[in-house]
């Protein structure tokens, strides 16, 4: 989001509700990085993460600016900490590129007006669509008529790209032994946008086993998950 909700039409949808409340936990967004983005996370200190506001104000634009998530960490073998922020999209939005761009030039403007280095930014987009991410991971590849020998001089960015239609079922099973309410969370996001309800109450009686098995380990995060996956299963189909 560009604005805070004004009305109805502009309130977070289920899917936006739904992906803040899983990784809104710090052990959700670690073991997320550390299984799907191994490349990221091997040049992060995962334990430094940490969740920061996800609201900065853009003096250019003279208004604040949402992100869904922000995370701070730092980088190994170095004094340096990098921002991660995170956008979740369940429909194709190519106005994305644009927001993690204004979101970036708010932080450093940040940055500059408290004379600090400028802060290393890298952007995932969480894309939950039914059908594959349709626009190209490279910001200058929206301008192909640019010259070869011009293409270095221009602005240009790359996000990391997680796309859930493209994530097997067996890939969301290596989460079972390091994190199954990441896994059981993933499965939700996934299992809603195909509205398969049989699939869902499978999920939800997976839910009530963990629950009975672990509860003084992390009951109350199951109940919530399981309350929360009902909520958004509901609004999600309707």
């Amino acid at each position: 989001m560009t604005n805070p909700p004004k009305n109805s039409k502009d309130l977070p949808t289920p899917h936006d509700t739904f992906f803040k409340f899983l990784f809104g936990n710090l052990q959700n967004i670690k073991d997320f990085l550390g299984t799907f983005f191994p490349q990221l996370s091997e040049h992060l200190v995962l334990n430094s993460v940490e969740l920061k506001p996800t609201e900065k104000f853009s003096h250019l634009r003279n208004q604040s600016l949402y992100l869904d998530l922000v995370v701070k960490a730092k980088m190994k073998g170095q004094d340096l900490h990098i921002y991660l922020i995170f956008e979740h999209k369940a429909n194709p939005d190519r106005e994305v590129y644009l927001q993690l761009l204004r979101y970036k030039l708010a932080c450093w403007e940040e940055d500059l007006k408290h004379k600090k280095p400028y802060t290393p930014i890298l952007a995932i987009i969480f894309y939950q669509g039914k059908n594959k991410w349709p626009y190209p991971m490279k910001f200058s590849e929206f301008f192909p008529t640019i010259p070869k020998e011009l293409k270095d001089h221009h602005l240009d960015f790359e996000p990391f790209l997680f796309d859930l239609t493209k994530i097997k079922n067996e890939d969301l099973q290596r989460l079972i032994s390091r994190n199954r309410i990441l896994r059981m969370g993933l499965e939700v996001l996934k299992r809603a946008q195909w509205g398969n309800k049989e699939d869902f109450l499978t999920l939800l009686e997976e839910l009530e086993d963990l629950l009975r098995e672990h509860k003084a380990e992390y009951g109350e995060e199951v109940v919530l998950l399981a309350e929360m996956s009902i909520i958004y299963h509901q609004r999600a189909l309707k």
